[in-house]
């Protein structure tokens, strides 16, 4: 999303934006500038993806003062394990073990794209998919009924032989036409 966009849209609302930036490290894209020209503006982070933390459940907040004391005040003690702690410390410690995997992650994200390609998928698949994947053994998650996505399935992409799954099960799917 542009920048400029984003900036005109928490200037537009009364409300506290939140900017999602669990893909930062891959897009180098953040709103994090806006934080000191308005108030309302949240950005949000995790180590789940660049940081190879997905079960540790880390992530967050970067906000001015006046959210970042509130959110201070209702987050419940113990809100992360020492494991999860002991974890993120360590990833941080890390930064070019992250650069790798991202990277990587990258380099699987152009491999995969291109052979849903050659298979003649787009890139945002149709939720029709879903029950030949998931016979597979691959878990599928598709938007809520009515929703303006509710025909498309969200895939992350994941460790090469995971996805290598997946090309191999939608080879076996019928494609729409």
């Amino acid at each position: 999303m542009p920048f400029d966009y984003v900036e005109t849209l928490a200037g537009a609302t009364a409300g506290i934006l939140v900017l999602d930036e669990a893909y930062y490290e891959m897009s180098g894209v953040t709103g994090l500038p806006l934080i000191d020209r308005m108030p309302n503006v949240v950005v949000v982070r995790t180590l789940s993806k660049a940081f190879g933390l997905a079960g540790a459940r880390v992530g967050y907040a970067l906000a001015g003062p006046a959210i970042s004391e509130a959110l201070r005040r209702v987050r419940p003690p113990g809100s992360i394990s020492v494991v999860s702690a002991a974890l993120a410390v360590q990833s941080l410690s890390d930064l070019k073990g992250m650069r790798e995997r991202v990277e990587r992650i990258r380099s699987e994200r152009v491999r995969l794209q291109q052979e849903l390609a050659a298979l003649g998928l787009e890139v945002r698949e149709s939720a029709a998919k879903a029950p030949v994947l998931l016979r597979s053994g691959l878990v599928v998650r598709t938007f809520p009924a009515g929703s303006l996505l509710a025909d498309f399935i969200r895939l992350t992409v994941r460790r090469p032989e995971e996805n290598a799954r997946l090309i191999d099960a939608l080879k076996t799917a019928p494609l729409p036409r």
